[in-house]
């Protein structure tokens, strides 16, 4: 994705273009990209789109192969093209002669976009979206031989948070430091998760440019993760009433039980790691490359640990993991077990 970003920014296209994987919102970004090289104006007739499973493939190579108008340059967009993606296993649903029909229109068109990539209109940049997509068979090998093969997976880390800064920054908005970690770890898997809670903080926040975090922690939307920060910070200050307050909440939101223990185990396990690495020595700035975790997860670990010793923090380790036995092997109600265990938690 780094070599397409910077080859666009130099105004180099190529004729044929695949881009597959799960993140469609990136895809359309680069669709964008693309398509505002060919036409600065942004003419309508200078683009063509046509949907994979709806469309025949001489449909779409008769476009491409008759160019733009006006002997202008012409984008040409296939929507979730069938040819590139990943063989399923059949379900044994579709007639015989039904699937050996499928296969053969598969083929000729794979053969059809083949000779494409062999010779390809210089006038047209043709570009294909699929789901998936098979590296090893002769059509993505004649694509990316053409032109460009390129996988748009979810961005994670920072390339998440740079991306919802620039996003933000788009709409005039300027982040105070943390704000973008922040929203970057409480949104849901995803760049649309995640545009969706910047688009309503940018909406909370419009009539200021600078957005803060008590902002951020006002809108954004709190899930599982932010609700098992509130718990262990209920825990760390021996609130045992408002830490069952807490769980059943949650409970009563959806979450499942035995999900919040393993990550009420992992945030425990996190604080320990937090506590023996700053019993060595290292400042709260160093710890989160060193433990490979994100940086508000290890302000919330070091602001809780400041309650609880090593033994402590085992002893709520083993708490969590009787609960989770305990409730695996028929000992009573998870939910009740978990209850149990947070109280414990709260007592030591």
């Amino acid at each position: 994705m780094r070599n397409l970003k910077k080859a666009l920014s130099l105004g180099m296209l190529c004729p044929i273009y695949l881009f597959y994987g799960n993140e469609g919102l990136l895809m359309e970004e680069f669709i964008e990209k693309i398509a505002a090289l060919i036409s600065p104006e942004g003419r309508e007739w200078d683009r063509e789109l046509f949907h994979g499973d709806e469309s025949d493939i001489s449909q779409i190579l008769l476009s491409a192969n008759s160019g733009g108008l006006f002997s202008q340059r012409k984008l040409i967009v296939v929507k979730d093209a069938p040819w590139f993606q990943t063989k399923k296993k059949s379900s044994g649903t579709a007639e015989p002669e039904q699937k050996q029909e499928n296969s053969n229109d598969n083929k000729l068109a794979a053969e059809a976009l083949i000779a494409y990539a062999q010779d390809p209109n210089p006038d047209v940049v043709l570009l294909f979206t699929s789901p998936t997509a098979n590296k090893a068979t002769r059509l993505v090998k004649a694509i990316a031989e053409a032109g460009r093969v390129v996988e748009f997976s979810s961005p994670q880390g920072m390339e998440r948070e740079q991306w919802l800064a620039a996003y933000l920054k788009r709409a005039g908005k300027v982040p105070q430091r943390g704000v973008c970690a922040y929203v970057s770890l409480m949104a849901g898997e995803g760049l649309s998760a995640l545009r969706s809670e910047a688009d309503k903080l940018i909406l909370y926040c419009d009539r200021q440019t600078e957005i803060h975090m008590e902002d951020a922690e006002a809108i954004v939307s709190r899930g599982a993760l932010a609700g098992v920060f509130e718990l262990t910070d209920a825990a760390a200050a021996r609130d045992g009433k408002g830490t069952i307050t807490l769980l059943r909440r949650l409970l009563q939101q959806g979450e499942a039980p035995y999900t919040l223990i393993g990550m009420l185990a992992a945030q425990y396990r996190n604080m320990l790691a937090v506590w023996d690495m700053r019993r060595r020595g290292f400042s709260q700035a160093e710890i989160p490359s060193a433990l490979g975790l994100h940086p508000y997860v290890v302000k919330k670990c070091w602001q809780a640990g400041n309650h609880y010793s090593g033994r402590q923090l085992l002893n709520a380790l083993e708490a969590l993991l009787e609960a989770e036995i305990g409730g695996k092997s028929g000992m009573g109600k998870i939910e009740a077990l978990l209850e149990v265990a947070l109280l414990r938690i709260c007592a030591i």
